[in-house]
């Protein structure tokens, strides 16, 4: 089996970790847009952080950021082998799923925690 290297491994959870958190922010903008008014500061900050994101991530996509990352760790993401990048695929999108499935279940366990003293009950 192929071995990604290390430096081509943090590029991308750097970039998982970015697409998590904008997936994340977009469904907490979905889900307050659609019980507040358009106008209310919270619905405004978090349309302005999903915008913000999405800037970000296209910025890291590009060609001209990733060869400035290739360059800067030694990496060229052009010259990986058709092997590595057939690895690196999967790898980004399991990070992907396990970045967003943790701040999900760190927020799932906040919850119970806040729930708790209304149920009479210990987490």
């Amino acid at each position: 089996m192929a071995s990604v290297e290390d430096e081509t491994k943090a590029a991308i959870d750097a970039y998982a970790k970015m697409k998590s958190e904008l997936s994340l922010v977009e469904a907490e903008y979905g889900a307050a847009r659609s019980g507040a008014s358009a106008d209310n500061p919270y619905v405004d900050n978090l349309r302005r952080e999903v915008e913000a994101s999405r800037t970000e991530l296209r910025k890291f996509e590009q060609a001209a950021v990733l060869a400035d990352l290739a360059s800067a760790s030694g990496v060229s993401f052009e010259g990986l082998p058709k092997v590595a990048a057939s690895v690196a695929r999967p790898l980004s999108d399991f990070k992907i799923q396990e970045e967003a499935y943790a701040t999900l279940y760190e927020q799932y366990e906040y919850a119970r925690v806040l729930e708790a003293p209304r149920r009479g009950t210990t987490p």
